[in-house]
């Protein structure tokens, strides 16, 4: 049986942020540049200062997204996600959705990543039966995780599980105090055998 390694979604897999920006421009006629969020997270910039109102935004988004403003897979995705396919790992996609946006989800990550992902497992904070990303990735036993947010990174790893955290403008100025936590400049070196190590490291 294949260990899981869980992947997050958003701005890994698919350029969720550009295609968000778009929509946010549709509904409320307010542009946001994507370079102020690409060096902060959506609930740092002032424009989505207001949670409610930036958290009500994203997830309508993943529910009317449509091809006016749809995911996009980012830079380099495809080719590393299938180096690691077939190798010593089932991969799992563990991502902050509510359950009626698995549809789109699931369509979306199907267009561009066929036959990749053996289960996709969503969490969510805005329903009374919420659960976490650290408790999905313990409850599916991944292995390993890869994210860009170094909190949820840092809570996944009380479980011993390792992270992968791939470096980008937004977290770069974050430290890491885990020897759990991985920060990788180009995903292109996230190969099977730099996963390997990692997951036999631990």
């Amino acid at each position: 049986m294949k260990n899981i390694l869980s992947i997050d979604c958003d701005n890994i897999l698919c350029d969720t942020a550009r295609a968000f920006l778009k929509y946010y421009k549709f509904k409320y006629w307010k542009e946001v540049s994507y370079d102020a969020i690409r060096h902060a997270y959506l609930h740092e910039n002032e424009e989505f200062s207001e949670f409610d109102r930036w958290r009500e935004a994203y997830y309508d988004f993943f529910v009317w997204a449509h091809d006016t403003w749809v995911l996009k897979p980012m830079k380099w995705s495809q080719e590393w996600i299938t180096f690691l396919k077939d190798a010593w790992y089932e991969l799992h996609v563990v991502t902050g959705r509510l359950s009626k946006q698995l549809d789109f989800t699931q369509r979306r990550l199907d267009a561009y990543f066929p036959n990749t992902f053996d289960d996709i497992h969503l969490w969510s904070d805005m329903t009374d039966e919420h659960i976490t990303k650290w408790v999905l990735c313990k409850n599916i036993n991944a292995k390993l995780h890869i994210d860009d947010f170094i909190h949820y990174a840092q809570e996944i790893t009380v479980e011993d599980i390792p992270v992968i955290i791939l470096d980008c403008p937004r977290n770069n100025h974050q430290s890491i105090d885990s020897s759990l936590i991985t920060r990788v400049l180009d995903r292109s070196i996230i190969t099977p055998d730099f996963v390997h190590n990692i997951v036999n490291a631990a």
